[in-house]
């Protein structure tokens, strides 16, 4: 559970399916909000130096999705790459240089080169079955964007699928396959003080449900 704002430490004390995920705290670092500089991402590294990529893993909001790449760099064999978002995030920054929230696909697939085999990016319910398509182990990264506001309330642009859509989809993507870790995004946007409200109600439903559908199904 990477900590960029109060979103995750939030999360960790409304909902009794995250509270024993251990909480990394991030709100010290600048340089991360959307694009991440090079000091930062070091330090982040740094901090996620005992962790692996298997398990559960909460990255805040959208817009600190490129945090995904950190988890992948440390799979040390080939696997597919599979990723529930509405934006492709494989789009080049508009600063040379820096690395951002919606180029993290296309910084994955430079710098993890041969090991990433496949990689299928899900936008709309229309999309095919996984273009990767083999039997290989399997990474998912997950954006609650691609969910209505009728679900969750995010803080980007946001689809058109219900949460029953996006666990049918998982569980079709992943029957016989190997699942080495899944990572979240996508919450809404919280500050300090932000007083409980609907949509945070809604955020709590959301994510408690998809992680206790995760735990339960023997997914990982």
């Amino acid at each position: 559970m990477l900590m960029f704002t109060d979103l995750n430490l939030r999360l960790k004390e409304d909902s009794g399916h995250l509270r024993d995920f251990t909480a990394l705290d991030m709100r010290d670092l600048t340089g991360v909000d959307k694009y991440i500089d090079s000091e930062a991402e070091r330090e982040i590294k740094s901090r996620l130096k005992g962790f692996g990529f298997r398990g559960i893993h909460l990255i805040d909001n959208g817009n600190y999705h490129y945090a995904t790449r950190f988890f992948l760099e440390k799979i040390p064999f080939d696997f597919d790459l599979l990723v529930f978002d509405n934006h492709s995030d494989d789009q080049a920054p508009a600063f040379e240089g820096m690395r951002s929230c919606g180029s993290w696909v296309l910084d994955t697939k430079t710098d993890l080169g041969e090991r990433l085999k496949g990689l299928s990016i899900i936008q709309n319910q229309n999309h095919t079955k996984n273009e990767a398509g083999s039997s290989r182990p399997i990474y998912l990264s997950i954006d609650l964007d691609i969910l209505s506001k009728d679900e969750i309330d995010t803080n980007w642009d946001q689809g058109d699928w219900t949460l029953e859509n996006l666990l049918e989809r998982i569980s079709l993507e992943t029957t016989g396959r190997e699942v080495l870790g899944i990572d979240v995004c996508g919450g809404p946007l919280i500050k300090p003080m932000t007083p409980i409200s609907g949509t945070w109600n809604q955020a709590v439903n959301v994510y408690s449900r998809l992680i206790a559908w995760i735990q339960a199904g023997g997914i990982l």
